[in-house]
């Protein structure tokens, strides 16, 4: 195992994050609203808006953090980000 980029647990797609261990990911393309996008030590923002296509190789998510801040996040199309069920 390794602790950079996503990791293949029991053939499922993990992401190791800071002070919280693996945490399951998938394709930014099928995070849907309600969804928990996680960040390091735990943190989770909520997805209050599904990824927008920006162009060719990039897409935009809308995050609300805990503290009730709403975020534009610029991603890379195709990338796995890591989530809390």
């Amino acid at each position: 195992m390794s602790y950079g980029g996503v990791t293949q647990i029991k053939g499922k797609p993990f992401i190791w994050l800071q002070s919280a261990g693996y945490a399951p990911a998938k394709k930014i393309e099928k995070f849907k609203k309600g969804d928990k996008f996680a960040f390091n030590f735990g943190v989770a923002y909520k997805v209050i808006d599904s990824p927008k296509k920006t162009s060719a190789k990039f897409v935009t998510i809308k995050l609300r953090s805990p503290e009730g801040v709403t975020y534009n996040k610029k991603v890379k199309a195709g990338s796995y980000k890591p989530y809390l069920k």
